[in-house]
């Protein structure tokens, strides 16, 4: 790998080649504490990009793999407009703080950052924070510096994603009846007119929801062989 490129070295030491290993003997590689995952002490013959010789060896195994990690498409809302039969689809965007700019504005992309994240990323408990390498120091980002980095006030309310939708209620031991969207609600999505059980597929949906629609699908939300799933909406 070329350093002037990159700044990742090829490997110097022998590292644990963990291409061909089963999925369970990776969980088990990588679902361990923090303190195993990012030890006292940084090991001294891992490249200075990473903690440990297990996160280089993932590093390189997402290299000699050809791993894609691409960088998302970006949108340009003029195209959609059209697309949409005149209808301003900026408004739908900019409710959002960030979305607008994130869909449509050209950052640094670099690949190798990209693979040293995922290569190093630990997630703390209950994801209250995560840990990675970046530039040969280690990272450690909670809601707090994520707030401070993105210029925003924190709210004192309950962040948890569990008491927004149950409150205080204990967590359910099985997942909890899945709650559609009734007719009434979901009516405005589609072409008029839309009676009670009329099938909720993509070629009923109005001008502006398709192109939102796919605007999300393609571009910011992780695709799947469902072409049929409209939960982007």
């Amino acid at each position: 790998m070329d350093e002037g490129q990159s700044g990742v070295r090829a490997p110097s030491v022998f590292l644990t080649d963990v291409r061909g290993l089963s999925r369970p003997r990776v969980k088990r590689l990588q679902y361990v504490d923090e303190q195993i995952w990012y030890p006292e002490q940084r090991e001294t013959h891992a490249n200075p990009y990473f903690y440990t010789l297990l996160e280089e060896s993932f590093y390189h195994a997402y290299s000699q793999l050809g791993v894609m990690m691409s960088e998302h498409r970006l949108l340009h809302y003029n195209a959609l407009r059209v697309l949409a039969e005149g209808v301003p689809i900026l408004p739908y965007f900019q409710r959002y703080p960030g979305l607008l700019e994130l869909l449509s504005e050209r950052r640094k992309y670099v690949q190798e950052w990209v693979h040293v994240f995922y290569a190093t990323m630990f997630i703390g408990e209950d994801r209250k924070y995560i840990m990675f390498m970046f530039k040969k120091k280690v990272w450690r980002l909670d809601r707090w510096s994520f707030a401070r980095y993105l210029g925003v006030t924190l709210s004192n309310e309950p962040y948890l994603l569990h008491f927004q939708t149950y409150g205080d209620a204990e967590p359910p031991r099985r997942p909890r009846e899945t709650m559609f969207p009734s007719d009434n609600d979901a009516s405005i999505l589609f072409e008029q007119s839309f009676l009670p059980g009329t099938p909720r597929i993509p070629e009923r949906l109005t001008p502006v929801a398709m192109v939102i629609h796919l605007a999300l699908k393609r571009s910011l939300l992780f695709r799947i062989r469902y072409s049929e799933g409209i939960t982007t909406l």
